[in-house]
């Protein structure tokens, strides 16, 4: 019981993990899929060893053609004790072919494997970009709140000195319990989406998750890098092992077509009978095999076609999903250029003016040279484009865990 819970154990008492990376990691260490995948895969290999072995041996032991007035040796001249020992001879390609069989298949349950680990690892990958994101739009949103409380203190002396309109008092207001609304939903959805992602780890709903502020990745590799990179996606290596296994059972199919031969030997103990046979031992030796022009055809050979029409599809399989890899890592790698650029557009351009436009509007409305209007649609566009520019470095940072898992980066390690 202590070995079982050792896992869990450790993992409440593991620090909160730090980053996208550590999150992933300890997400395909503590998932019970894997373990389950791995399970299968053991199981996979201990079969391979099993298809070495031949048939058991049998032994038998016969009280034969005893009369029933005399149910004894001696009573009849071909009454006696018989030992029998056989054993069905299998040939080496069988044994061959069915640890071929057997290897391909746990090849392919290792490839299932890695395609778990692919999909867990992008998942997770996803909702830890999304919870950075909720949280950095609730920061902004707080500090925006603070921002509309200076206003709202500027607001209030020109209102004393009759410099201002109730109505202007009561859209300040407005905007206040939008903010606190918009605060609220942004920490119930953070709450959702920790829970989501502890659930996956195995931890309590709210342990502690460590988010860094949201910054655009790294620019993508030139496209026809990444889809180079297509072939080692483990939703292909699956269908190509698959299909090898597929193979593989066709191959032993036709070479089980050819019978296995039974050796057999006895030894009979007999008894004198009186007046007639001395009752020396016999020994027996034999051979048998079944008939393989019978129903071959019906069971090898419809067999084989059956992996082979396998093998087929899955090798259609195979073609469709590259086809539809390929729409993904070019789609993935377009939205990380284009949500790159569109971020440093806001970054670099658009927030420095708006904030500029913010700070004169704000200026001349104190001196009453601007509305009330303009500053507020300018406070308003200043968080527009704060909460923008994150939002687009989470587009970017999703697109690139889209393009990652399009080409199994998460399979082996956490990127």
């Amino acid at each position: 019981m202590m070995l079982t819970l050792l896992p869990t154990l450790l993992l409440l008492a593991a620090p909160p993990p730090a980053g996208v990376a550590a999150v992933i990691d300890l997400a395909l260490i503590a998932h019970p899929e894997i373990d389950a995948l791995q399970a299968q895969i053991d199981a996979l290999e201990a079969a391979v060893q099993q298809a070495r072995v031949w048939a058991d041996p049998m032994v038998g032991l016969q009280y034969s053609n005893m009369p029933l007035t005399r149910p004894y040796p001696g009573g009849h001249p071909m009454s006696g004790v018989q030992l029998t020992v056989s054993q069905r001879l299998t040939g080496a390609d069988k044994i061959d072919a069915r640890v071929d069989q057997a290897r391909a298949m746990a090849a392919a349950g290792q490839s299932g494997l890695d395609e778990a680990r692919n999909r867990l690892g992008a998942t997770i990958a996803s909702a830890w970009h999304q919870l950075a994101l909720t949280r950095a739009l609730a920061g902004l949103t707080v500090a925006h709140q603070a921002t509309v409380d200076q206003l709202s203190a500027v607001l209030q002396v020109r209102y004393a000195t009759n410099s201002a309109a109730q109505y202007e008092l009561v859209q300040l207001d407005l905007l206040t319990a939008e903010l606190v609304e918009s605060k609220a939903d942004l920490d119930a959805r953070a709450l959702a989406l920790q829970a989501r992602i502890n659930a996956t780890l195995g931890r309590a709903p709210s342990a502690s998750i460590i988010t860094a502020d949201v910054v655009a990745p790294p620019p993508p590799p030139a496209l026809a890098a990444v889809l180079a990179a297509l072939e080692s996606h483990p939703r292909l290596a699956t269908l190509s092992a698959r299909a090898q296994a597929e193979a593989a059972g066709a191959r032993r199919a036709e070479v089980e077509r050819s019978p296995d031969v039974t050796l057999l030997a006895g030894y009979r103990v007999r008894a004198a009978v009186d007046g007639g046979d001395p009752g020396e031992d016999f020994v027996t030796i034999g051979a048998s095999m079944p008939l393989p022009w019978l129903w071959n055809d019906e069971r090898w050979g419809a067999q084989a076609q059956r992996h082979q029409a396998a093998t087929r599809q899955l090798g259609a399989q195979a073609s469709a999903l590259r086809r539809t890899l390929v729409a993904e890592i070019s789609a993935s790698h377009a939205e990380v250029v284009r949500a790159r650029a569109r971020a440093a557009a806001h970054t670099q351009t658009l927030i420095p003016t708006a904030r500029a436009v913010l700070t004169s509007t704000l200026t001349a409305y104190r001196v009453g040279r601007a509305s009330f209007e303009p500053l507020y649609r300018a406070q308003r566009r200043v968080l527009d484009l704060e909460q923008a520019v994150r939002r687009a470095h989470t587009d970017a940072a999703l697109a690139a865990v889209r393009m990652h898992a399009a080409t199994g980066r998460y399979s082996k390690a956490s990127p």
